[in-house]
Formats: structure tokens, sequence, C-alpha cells
């Protein structure tokens, strides 16, 4: 008889690093493709708040880029890092890594945010272009992966709309700092966790 796999909280979002933009304003650092698949859904805010919980909507607002004086972050504030990257000091590096956890099927994922991966399901549909799809697409994954975004805000894209890890491994975009850095969260749920780039692989690379 099959195991059944444990049940456990959702590890808490990461907090987004703070910046500060050209008119000295500190606000969160935003995810670019977040913002654009917000803009091309109708930037309905309201509705959108409607599919998820404070935790939910909270890391949201923080990945458009909100600034930290917003009243939703009230209870943040007094816990935030003092030290504020400037916006000259760009290219930033790589954004916090969404935390792992064993899903209901024993796949371990990154945590998604659900407005976003709702955001990612909700272009990917409007983009089917018949009838040539799926040949031929103008939204979700496949638009994105033809825009100049940069990798760091595409890693993060994929973290949160729940990739598995095995499946962040094989991603092209992702670098293999990032694919080393999920396998080790991975395996301290799972000692043997992990993907394909970590004992080396023809397609994907590594060893890691």
């Amino acid at each position: 008889m099959k195991k059944a796999v444990e049940h456990h909280p959702l590890p808490p979002h990461p907090v987004q690093p703070i910046v500060e933009d050209g008119q000295g304003v500190q606000r969160f650092r935003a995810n670019a493709i977040v913002r654009c698949l917000l803009e091309r859904d109708g930037g309905d805010l309201a509705s959108l708040a409607k599919l998820a919980t404070g935790d939910e909507l909270a890391h949201f607002a923080q990945l458009l880029g909100l600034p930290i004086s917003d009243p939703r972050f009230a209870e943040l504030r007094g816990s935030l890092a003092t030290s504020v990257a400037v916006c000259s000091q760009l290219p930033y590096g790589p954004h916090p890594m969404q935390p792992v956890h064993l899903d209901e099927h024993g796949v371990i994922r990154f945590r998604k945010n659900v407005i976003v991966d709702v955001l990612v399901d909700r272009d990917s549909e409007r983009g089917r272009v018949y009838p040539d799809f799926p040949a031929r697409t103008n939204g979700g994954l496949n638009w994105i992966s033809m825009q100049d975004f940069s990798q760091e805000d595409q890693e993060q894209l994929a973290q949160l709309i729940g990739y598995s890890v095995s499946g962040y491994h094989e991603l092209d975009y992702v670098s293999d700092e990032s694919a080393a850095q999920a396998s080790k969260l991975a395996r301290e749920i799972l000692p043997k966790a992990g993907g394909c780039r970590d004992d080396g692989c023809p397609c994907h690379g590594g060893p890691l």
C-alpha cells in the first residue's frame, strides 16, 4: 500500500528586496513579468483580490513594486531590512527564491502565488490564436519566452506558478546556481530530491 503524503502548512512567501527609485521612494523590487501580466489582464486588482488570502495579496503587492509605505505593509515594516538597493546599482541579482513544499502527489514544488498563477492561465487562454494554436500563440509562457524579460524575472515566475523542482532544472533560462539552490531546499524535505542537473544532464547541464 502506498504511504499517504503528510500535509503540512505552506511555508510563508519570502519578502521582496527593497529598492529606491529615481524619486527617492523606497519600494519593493518588482517582477516586470508580473506587472506586464496584470496590465494585459486589464489591471482589475479588485477582482483578483477575491482569489487569495492576505498573505498572497501582500506578496503579490510586493511583486508589483508598491512603496513600502503602502498601508497593507504596516505589520511588515518593522521587520524590513534597513539596507536599500539603489536603482543606479543595476543589474540586480536573483530574486528571493520561493520556498518549496511536498504536494499531495508527493512532488516537491515551489510555493506558487495564486494570483500570479491565475494571471498566467488567463493570459495563456487569451493568447490562443486559432486555427494555428498551438503552433502560434500570443499569450502565456510561450509569449513570455519571446519577450526581453530578465533571466531573474523568468526564474522567479517559474517558481511563482508552482513548478516542481525537477521541472525547474529543465528550464533553459534557469541558471545552474538557481537549480542548485532549489535542489538544496528540496533535500531538506526529501534527501534524494532534486533535478537532472545535480548529477549532470546531456540536455540541461551540470553536474552541480
